[in-house]
C-alpha cells in the first residue's frame, strides 16, 4: 500500500514537536490489513528519533517490518489477530518499565486499535494513565467510534486523508467476485419469491422456510472462504455499507435491516472465544435469504 505525499505532509504538520505520549491516527485507509511502512517510518523518525535504514535509503515493505520487529526499542501488536486480547498487550506494559536502548523513546504500535476487546482496552488504559516520557504509543484505526472513549481521550487524535484513491468503501477492499456475491444476496437474486418478515422475525424463520440445497451450499461456501480471507472489520463494514444502500434503494425492509445491524453489533462485541467470522456471515446471509 502506498502512502501519498498529501498524507505525509498532513502527518508531518500535525505532529509538531512530537512530544505527546500517545497518538491515535484515523483514516479510512487503516481499514486495510497492511499499514504502509513509509507511514510508520515517518513516525519513527519524528517521535523516537530513530531511522532503521542509514542515509534514508529506500526499502521494501517486508524489509522494513523485519527490521522493525528485530529492534529492541520497537513493539508491534500482532497485525494478524482479528481481536486483540489482554495477553496480546501485556508485553506493551512490560516494555514501558525500561528505558530505550537506542531510540529517544520506545515506540509501541497498535494497528486497527478497534480490534481491542474490553479486557485488552482496560489493560492498555492502565498503561496510558501513567504515561512515561521514555515511551510513545501509536494507535491507528478506521473506526474510532469502536475504541473506548477512555482510550481516545488520552491520545492526540489525528485524522488523515485516505492515501489510496481506490479505498472508497470497505467493499473495494474485497475481491470483485466476493463483493459481487455479497451484493447479489442483498439484491435478492438468490430468492425465487422474496419473503416477508415481521419485525420480530430473525434466523428462527429458517425453521419455517426451506432453502434449496444449491443456495445453502453457495452461502456456506462463500461464508467459509470470506471469513478466512478478510479481516472481520472489513467484512462488517462491507455488510453495513450494503445494508445502508439496500435500505435507501428500498430493496431491504427496515425491520430486516434492523435485524442485520443487530447481528453486526453482536459480532463486533464478540471476543476471540466466540464463533468465527464465517459463523456471523452465515447468520447475516441466512437472515437475508430465508
Amino acid at each position: 500500500m502506498s502512502f501519498s505525499a498529501e498524507a505525509r505532509l498532513k502527518l508531518e504538520s500535525v505532529l509538531g514537536s512530537g512530544n505527546h505520549h500517545s497518538y491515535l491516527f484515523i483514516s479510512k485507509s487503516f481499514a486495510a490489513d497492511t499499514t504502509p511502512a513509509e507511514f510508520v517510518n515517518t513516525l519513527l523518525l519524528k517521535l523516537s528519533g530513530l531511522s532503521l535504514f542509514a542515509d534514508g535509503r529506500k526499502f521494501e515493505e517486508n524489509e522494513f517490518w523485519d527490521a522493525f520487529v528485530r529492534h529492541p526499542d520497537l513493539l508491534r501488536a500482532d497485525p494478524e489477530r482479528s481481536i486483540l486480547r489482554r495477553e496480546d498487550l501485556e508485553a506493551f506494559r512490560e516494555r514501558t518499565l525500561y528505558p530505550p536502548t537506542f531510540a529517544r523513546r520506545r515506540f509501541l504500535l497498535i494497528e486497527r486499535a478497534d480490534r481491542m476487546n474490553i479486557q485488552s482496552a482496560n489493560s492498555l488504559l492502565k498503561t496510558l494513565e501513567e504515561p512515561l516520557s521514555q515511551c510513545v504509543f501509536v494507535l491507528t484505526t478506521a473506526r474510532p467510534s469502536q475504541i473506548p472513549s477512555t482510550i481516545t481521550s488520552r491520545c492526540q487524535k489525528t485524522p488523515l486523508p485516505a492515501w489510496d484513491e481506490e479505498l472508497q468503501s470497505a467493499c473495494s477492499l474485497m475481491e470483485p467476485e466476493d463483493a459481487t456475491f455479497l451484493n447479489s444476496v442483498f439484491s435478492g437474486t438468490h430468492q425465487t419469491h422474496p419473503p416477508v418478515l415481521l419485525p420480530a422475525d430473525s434466523l428462527h424463520s429458517l425453521q419455517k422456510v426451506k432453502l434449496s440445497p444449491k443456495i445453502l451450499a453457495d452461502l456456506t461456501q462463500w461464508s467459509d472462504a470470506a471469513g478466512k480471507k478478510y479481516h472481520s472489520q472489513i467484512l462488517r463494514d462491507a455488510v453495513v455499507e450494503i445494508t445502508s444502500d439496500a435500505l435507501k434503494a428500498q430493496r431491504l425492509s427496515q425491520s430486516r435491516a434492523t435485524v442485520i445491524l443487530g447481528e453486526i453489533s453482536r459480532w463486533s462485541e464478540a471476543d476471540a472465544f466466540h464463533p468465527t467470522n464465517s459463523y456471523w456471515l452465515m447468520r447475516i446471509l441466512l437472515t437475508l435469504s430465508i
